[in-house]
């Protein structure tokens, strides 16, 4: 599965599939409040939904994740690695 964590620094967090309901896997960087993805130039915003371009008004498919603070996830997850 090909995700995507739209994140911005409000602290606000969505995980979504990165392909649109188009089928083009699409990659995004930040732009404003939203994402603008490289494929269309459609502006994304944090939940996913395409809000201006030729995608608007379509939606990314959302991922199940867990939004936790790396203490916490740590704390349980003593095991985990790091990788950059």
């Amino acid at each position: 599965m090909r995700a995507v964590e739209l994140v911005r620094t409000s602290g606000t967090v969505q995980s979504c599939r990165r392909v649109s309901g188009c089928g083009v896997l699409l990659t995004f960087t930040p732009r404003g409040t939203g994402f603008r993805d490289a494929q269309s130039g459609s502006v994304w915003n944090v939940l996913g939904q395409a809000a201006a371009g030729p995608l608007k008004g379509r939606q990314l498919r959302p991922v199940t994740h867990l939004d936790t603070f790396w203490f916490a996830w740590v704390a349980f997850q003593p095991q985990t690695r790091l990788y950059s």
